[in-house]
């Protein structure tokens, strides 16, 4: 699934789901899933599963699973919550609130 450039919601189902994000809320359900957070201020929600979230200027919320979480260039707020995430912050003035997880 893929947004454009204008305002989007892209919402993915249960299963494992490949998103590209444009200018919007990015949401997926259960499923180990890959998230691109499109150009713009994003809200991602990874929800349960092993997740790979790459973001940009973006809120990143990662939910259970053992997330992999690359914040992009611009000033993110990431939420590793539970699981055994793997976070790598980018440029820019990222601020990363971890979860329950080893």
């Amino acid at each position: 699934m893929r947004g454009g450039h204008g305002r989007d919601t892209v919402r993915g189902g249960d299963g494992d789901d490949s998103v590209c994000g444009g200018r919007g809320p990015v949401d997926t359900e259960d499923g180990d899933d890959s998230i691109l957070g499109g150009d713009g201020d994003d809200h991602i929600y990874g929800n349960a599963g092993n997740d790979t979230i790459c973001g940009g200027d973006d809120v990143v919320d990662s939910d259970d699973g053992d997330d992999d979480i690359y914040a992009g260039l611009g000033d993110d707020v990431i939420y590793g919550n539970a699981g055994n995430d793997s976070i790598m912050a980018g440029h820019g003035s990222d601020t990363i609130y971890c979860g329950l997880g080893d």
